[in-house]
């Protein structure tokens, strides 16, 4: 299960992590301010991650779950529907990762599912 979380008070931000006993590093990226903040965010599929991320004390408080996602991607007919995602901040975040699409690229709705329809990626739930 993946999940994503964001930092409430940073637009990027790092944190050290001890998973598994070893020291990790973790980066939340892609927040901004401009035209309108944004908070930083990282995505993991990782269980120990998820339970180290979770255990602590800033977790809840600046650190906080946006969603959870099972991985849903299904072609048909040349079209990539994405069942999954259900925010324009996921929306935003797949296109940037699995087609390159800069993020300032789309800064609102509107732009996400204009480049969603060049790419032939349907987003179903998206709110």
């Amino acid at each position: 299960m993946k999940k994503t979380y964001k930092h409430n008070s940073y637009t990027s931000f790092s944190l050290s992590l001890v998973v598994d006993g070893k020291p990790s590093i973790i980066d939340f990226t892609d927040g901004g301010n401009k035209p309108f903040y944004s908070p930083s965010t990282f995505s993991t599929s990782d269980e120990k991650v998820i339970e180290a991320i979770e255990k602590l004390e800033m977790f809840g408080v600046h650190i906080v779950e946006v969603e959870e996602l099972e991985e849903k991607v299904i072609v048909t007919d040349d079209i990539t529907i994405v069942d999954d995602v259900c925010t324009v901040q996921s929306a935003r975040e797949y296109l940037n990762k699995e087609n390159g699409i800069a993020l300032v690229r789309m800064p609102n709705k509107e732009a996400v599912l204009l480049l969603a329809a060049e790419l032939n990626v349907s987003f179903p739930n998206l709110k």
